[in-house]
Parts: structure tokens; C-alpha cells; sequence
């Protein structure tokens, strides 16, 4: 099962801004604690998505 980057893609990040993305998620919304027994693909691409507004408050992502 895959979770849908597309998102990130689509706003310009590469693998390795989309892998420093996916730590500050992890870190700020739990996700690997939240839904390591129970993973639910819509709910943590929500998360992800959450977790994407305040990342592109803080962070510049550059092309």
C-alpha cells in the first residue's frame, strides 16, 4: 500500500526535500506512534497534508 505524494511533488520538492518532509511530519503529528498497528491510507495522507500547511509556513522549498 502506497500513500500519495503527489502533493509535494506538485509543489516543486525533490526525494530529498520530500524525505525531510516526511520526518517533520513523523515528528510533529506522531504518525509513525499514531498508526503503526492500524494504517489507514486516507487518514495519514490528511496528516501528511496537515502537517504540509505548517511545514510551508517555516520552511522554503526550493526548485
Amino acid at each position: 500500500m502506497e500513500i500519495n505524494l503527489d502533493f509535494l511533488v506538485e509543489r516543486g520538492m525533490n526525494e530529498e526535500q520530500i524525505d525531510e518532509f516526511l520526518v517533520y511530519a513523523n515528528d510533529k503529528r506522531y504518525l509513525a506512534k499514531k498508526y503503526r498497528k492500524t494504517f489507514n491510507k486516507s487518514v495519514i495522507e490528511s496528516e501528511l497534508r496537515i502537517a504540509f500547511i505548517e511545514y510551508d509556513k517555516t520552511h522554503v522549498i526550493k526548485n
